[in-house]
């Protein structure tokens, strides 16, 4: 499925992004390319609410559109586990940052564009992978992909749960701000998404919604290299 058959203008990156993001996008799995296709429409819909400018959102685009190929190194039989992951699996996972970054850099993306999709599961707590930073020293553009992309697959089928509903999974996305996601993006994530807050409110009095996850959302917490 070509670019432009999704809805995505080839003008956004220039020629020589475009066919590089072409390129790249043909290692994934027609799954995981149609994710990260609503993920780049989704970070491009928040920078946009943040008033990025064009050259700025170009770039953001292609590093949410590329964000998740390092999967192509990550066995397909752990991607799709129905179960419970083991630690050496999960581990397994959270090596495709690293390995996305390493094709990307290959193949000539800037720095910009790397490091979104190299640290797009590190989170605010610096408790994420792969290098653990923390607050502001996780690039911009992947504070903007996390939240994203945790939208996007929470309200996504997947082999080993169903979807979620669009207002349980911003309500999630703003349980975990301050530990999991930039605070400032997700309740902009929120407002772009149309999150009615109860009259008179403001994020921060919002209570707990009953049987919500609240846990390690996206198996986002590090786990220890296992050998």
């Amino acid at each position: 499925m070509g670019l432009t058959a999704c809805g995505v203008s080839p003008g956004s990156f220039g020629s020589l992004g475009l066919e590089r993001s072409c390129g790249v996008l043909e290692l994934l799995d027609p799954g995981t390319r149609a994710h990260s296709i609503r993920v780049m429409r989704l970070s491009l819909s928040l920078g946009r609410a943040l008033d990025l400018p064009e050259e700025s959102l170009g770039l953001l685009g292609l590093s949410a559109l590329l964000h998740d190929v390092g999967k192509v190194k990550v066995p397909d039989w752990v991607l799709q586990k129905r179960g419970p992951l083991s630690p050496v699996e999960r581990s397994m996972i959270q090596m495709h940052p690293s390995a996305g970054a390493a094709i990307l850099r290959a193949e000539g993306f800037c720095d910009q564009v790397v490091l979104g999709a190299l640290h797009h599961h590190e989170r605010f707590d610096g408790w994420g992978y792969p290098e653990g930073l923390r607050g502001e020293e996780i690039p911009f553009f992947a504070r903007i992909i996390a939240v994203a992309d945790a939208f996007e697959a929470m309200t996504s089928r997947r082999p080993y749960r169903n979807a979620m509903g669009h207002r349980d999974a911003l309500e999630e996305i703003l349980h975990h701000r301050f530990d999991q996601f930039d605070p400032a993006l997700a309740e902009a994530f929120a407002e772009v998404c149309g999150f009615v807050r109860p009259e008179g409110s403001c994020f921060t009095e919002l209570p707990d919604t009953p049987n919500m996850p609240h846990g390690d959302l996206m198996h986002s917490i590090r786990v220890p290299e296992v050998h």
